[in-house]
């Protein structure tokens, strides 16, 4: 065998670094690819990700929490991250009561709502789910942080798309009832509402990997995907309101895998 030959083996047989994840139907989508299906390109996943998870159940339930510490490597082989999908699907089921009644205030959103679901109870939320795996961890692997991996979606398309199969819908719209509901009948307007909710919620994350741990890293996957309403472009990216399609999916694992990349590789002893 020639050492162009060996070298091409020993690279091809060498073990891929491990990732575990907890997350929603980003992490596990079941019609199309997911982000992780996308991963497992290139790394060894374990997860316990779940599609329609909230991020409170994530950080809240006891049982959910002890299976994705279950999930974690033994001592003699750390992953190389942790990673975690939440969130949409809280502020989407919140999305009505955060919506004003269309000329009942000059803004589309109740701010008050608004602050306390962004900034409190999904803020709260990941502290809690950080903290606990931070310390799992920290016991499992003698004291060491492993890298937090966190992020706040792409801006959707509140067009009234669910999760259909063959013209048979299994589950949603998820946004565009609550922006009927409340007089809001313009997709152009909605959709920039869509996009001040999605900004609002990365500036939390982005907040929380700055300045509150310095294991987390914000994974920033704004205007990763096509948006342009004209002709409908936003749908070669966008499967229906909240989750991408197969190119859409692939895009975004490729900005993960190039955060992934920059991450040290874990100590082992």
């Amino acid at each position: 065998m020639s050492r162009r030959s060996r070298w091409s083996f020993l690279r091809n047989t060498r073990p891929k670094a491990v990732l575990v994840a907890e997350g929603d139907s980003w992490f596990s989508y079941p019609i199309e690819t997911n982000i992780l299906e996308e991963l497992e390109k290139k790394y060894e996943v374990k997860e316990t990700a779940t599609t329609g998870d909230t991020l409170e159940e994530m950080a809240y339930s006891a049982q959910q929490i002890n299976e994705l510490i279950e999930c974690l490597p033994p001592k003699d082989n750390p992953p190389k991250a942790i990673l975690f999908s939440g969130g949409g699907n809280d502020f989407a089921s919140a999305l009505e009561t955060i919506l004003n009644y269309k000329g009942s205030d000059p803004s589309a959103l109740n701010q008050a709502i608004f602050d306390e679901v962004i900034d409190v109870r999904l803020k709260n939320a990941y502290i809690k789910l950080i903290n606990r795996v931070t310390c799992a961890s920290k016991e499992l692997y003698d004291n060491q942080k492993i890298p937090i991996l966190i992020h706040g979606y792409d801006y959707p398309i509140p067009d009234g798309r669910g999760v259909e199969i063959a013209e048979f819908r299994f589950s949603g719209p998820w946004l565009k009832p609550a922006f009927k509901k409340k007089g809001y009948n313009n997709l152009e307007h909605n959709t920039k509402i869509m996009e001040e909710v999605i900004d609002r919620f990365n500036t939390m994350l982005k907040q929380l990997a700055d300045k509150k741990f310095d294991h987390v890293k914000h994974v920033d996957l704004r205007n990763c995907l096509n948006r342009s309403l004209r002709g409908k472009a936003y749908r070669k990216h966008w499967d229906d309101e909240l989750h991408p399609t197969s190119d859409g999916f692939e895009k975004i694992a490729k900005k993960f895998h190039a955060q992934i990349k920059q991450l040290p590789n874990p100590r082992v002893k």
